[in-house]
């Protein structure tokens, strides 16, 4: 039995449709309060129409990570374990609900894992874990401790799940950790982590840039580590870095219907910054705090090449995503 938490997500729909189509294995998908398959349809009608029925194969449970005794009963008779699960925000409100969801929840999902001999795990954390010193780029050795201050509320979050899957390995489960960098595919253009199509309608880009992988290319490898007999070891899944720019410039050339950004330097968006804090005092929530307005202007390189040496894989042009999306 394959069991996949958070199935209803962008990345958990994602594997499904991967794992619907390259094994026969029974599937049971985890979703917390909705049954959303909406995605995954929309999924199956852009990458292969002919095989949606497929969808009819999923064992839909609900069970929420959080609640120990609904887990216990879904993930019986688990060999293979995906942990998606998860809420991407960097408001510091979200606080409490970011730790709830990933620190509390992993342990939970590690500790059941563990009475139930489920045989692998596949944990996803983030890319935010890591600590980069400027100009270098970011391997799986970088120093990833977050350190505790307002903005990286995710990443620390992130981190201390990911720690409760190295104690379940010390304890026997045997895992993989996936560290994957912005997740671009069908899906992507509302969600509440990165709306494509909000950010496409803003005329300004800002200077900095990160790295870009495939949802598709996320979930391809997630399944074969898990099929192959790599255990307890991270890898970073990365397909390109870009500035900021350079991806929305892929963008409005694949989707010409939208206007080309104009670069917004530092001194705007520090008085852009500045506005939005004055704002704040009348109760409007802030989108520009002081951590976003050093990540908007940070460049940040990742390797994503250690996975390349260790199965069959390669990945996919960022473009082959990009021109699938609706915007």
């Amino acid at each position: 039995m394959i069991v996949v938490t958070g199935a209803t997500g962008l990345l958990g729909a994602h594997l499904l449709y991967e794992l619907l189509s390259h094994t026969t294995s029974p599937i049971r998908a985890l979703y917390r309060k909705n049954k959303d398959t909406s995605l995954l349809q929309r999924i199956f009608q852009t990458y292969c129409p002919s095989a949606i029925s497929l969808i009819e194969r999923i064992e839909w449970i609900q069970a929420d990570v959080l609640d120990i005794p609904a887990l216990t009963e879904a993930l019986k008779g688990t060999t293979q374990l995906y942990h998606c699960a998860g809420k991407v925000s960097f408001d510091p409100k979200d606080t409490q609900e970011l730790f709830r969801s990933h620190v509390e929840g992993t342990t939970n999902v590690v500790n059941v894992a563990l009475e139930e001999g489920v045989k692998k795990l596949c944990y996803v954390s983030s890319i935010a874990t890591f600590t980069p010193k400027k100009g270098s780029i970011v391997t799986e050795q970088t120093e990833q401790e977050p350190q505790r201050e307002k903005g990286r509320e995710y990443a620390l979050s992130k981190y201390s799940a990911e720690m409760e899957v190295w104690r379940g390995i010390q304890e026997g489960l045997p895992a993989i950790v996936v560290y994957p960098s912005v997740i671009i595919g069908v899906g992507v253009e509302q969600h509440p982590a990165m709306n494509v199509k909000k950010l496409c309608r803003l005329p300004y880009v800002t200077e900095g840039g990160t790295g870009f992988v495939t949802a598709s290319d996320v979930a391809h490898a997630m399944r074969l580590l898990v099929e192959s007999s790599i255990e307890n070891e991270g890898f970073i899944l990365n397909g390109e870095n870009l500035l900021y720019r350079e991806f929305f410039d892929k963008l409005q050339q694949l989707h010409s219907t939208l206007p080309k950004k104009r670069l917004l330097n530092r001194t705007a968006l520090r008085g852009l910054s500045y506005i939005d804090a004055f704002l704040s005092f009348f109760g409007k929530r802030r989108q520009l705090s002081s951590k976003m307005l050093q990540t908007l202007q940070q460049r940040t390189c990742y390797d994503g090449t250690k996975i390349l040496q260790a199965i069959p894989f390669s990945y996919t042009p960022i473009e082959e995503s990009l021109k699938k999306l609706s915007l």
